[in-house]
């Protein structure tokens, strides 16, 4: 469910670089092959991001499920 709800979201910001994030900012002022790299870098470090704070979310949960139980 994760991966569908986060390609979706790939597709509907149609392959732009996070506005404000420092990779961006960062990458404007590179040349063209490394400023792309890092632009890429900066759009799949939200997808890394988020599913490192949703796994977060995932092992409290089971944390405070396994304190309740025991």
């Amino acid at each position: 469910m994760e991966l569908i709800l986060q390609s979706g979201r790939f597709l509907l910001e149609k392959g732009r670089p996070p506005q404000g994030s420092m990779l961006t900012s960062v990458a404007e002022f590179l040349p063209p092959p490394f400023s792309i790299y890092l632009s890429t870098l900066a759009r799949y470090s939200v997808f890394l991001w988020t599913i490192l704070a949703d796994a977060g979310v995932v092992i409290f949960a089971l944390g405070i499920a396994s304190w309740w139980n025991s």
